[in-house]
């Protein structure tokens, strides 16, 4: 077993694999935005040169306009600067709850779904466990030079109690990158795991770029972007709302 696959394992535990090449789902859906971005930016620019002779030839050159106040500016800098750790955890957190309080209704327990991190400790048996996030104690919670050290920063975790359909249960989320070296055909790490239409039913996902991944206790999806969504029980019990889970993980929202 690969280094990557025993990291990920510590964030996922018994993650269900996909037998598709997410590597090359992977490249296929970013060669593929980066070939809309191109197209799109090259047809703006042309229209823009060409609005811009035709205003000097027929208007003379063009008036500039007046400079934004510098307040405006650097309103528009801060709100153009990069997402966070504890912003893309925030949104992703949002982003999941929203996705379960649509997908259904009436759902109690949302509220104690709380953010939790990896704890290290070198030589134990396992050598990390999931604790409660502190921000204080973040970045030293693993070893600088440890895998789970490198991840903390791409890779969120939570756990909580939910309340549906007069069925409890307690969960653990994951929402983090999905490596491109994920090595294609190594066998399942949970016996039984079958490819799960999302809404129910079994087969191949047929979201564009999108392998939902299922069985009784775990679910997972991966996306083009490289997003892994996860879903399984913390203490690895049997997970109950599969079909609910498909549909979270496959919701645009839930994204890196």
């Amino acid at each position: 077993m690969n280094d990557y696959r025993e990291c990920l394992d510590e964030y996922v535990g018994t993650a269900p694999r996909t037998t598709m090449d997410i590597d090359d789902l992977v490249k296929r859906g970013r060669r593929a935005q980066r070939g809309r971005r191109i197209a799109a930016a090259s047809g703006g620019l042309a229209l823009t040169v060409a609005a811009a002779l035709s205003a000097v030839s027929v208007l003379g050159p063009p008036v500039r306009p007046p400079r934004p106040p510098a307040a405006a500016s650097a309103a528009v800098s801060a709100h153009a600067a990069p997402e966070t750790p504890d912003e893309r955890a925030q949104r992703l957190l949002a982003a999941v709850k929203a996705a379960i309080a649509r997908e259904a209704p009436g759902v109690a327990g949302l509220a104690t779904l709380r953010r939790q991190m990896h704890v290290c400790s070198p030589g134990a048996t396992p050598p990390a466990r999931l604790a409660p996030y502190d921000a204080a104690t973040f970045d030293a919670a693993c070893p600088d030079d440890s895998p789970l050290h490198r991840l903390r920063l791409e890779n969120f975790d939570w756990i909580g109690q939910l309340t549906i359909g007069g069925v409890t249960s307690a969960v653990r989320i994951h929402v983090g990158a999905m490596p491109q070296d994920d090595p294609a055909g190594e066998p399942e790490l949970v016996p039984g795991l079958v490819g799960k239409v999302p809404g129910g039913g079994t087969g191949l996902s047929r979201t564009p770029g999108v392998t939902v991944l299922a069985n009784e206790s775990a679910v997972q999806v991966v996306k083009p972007d490289g997003t892994l969504f996860f879903v399984g029980h913390p203490e690895r019990h049997a997970l109950p709302w599969t079909d609910l889970w498909q549909s979270v993980g496959v919701d645009p929202a839930v994204h890196l």
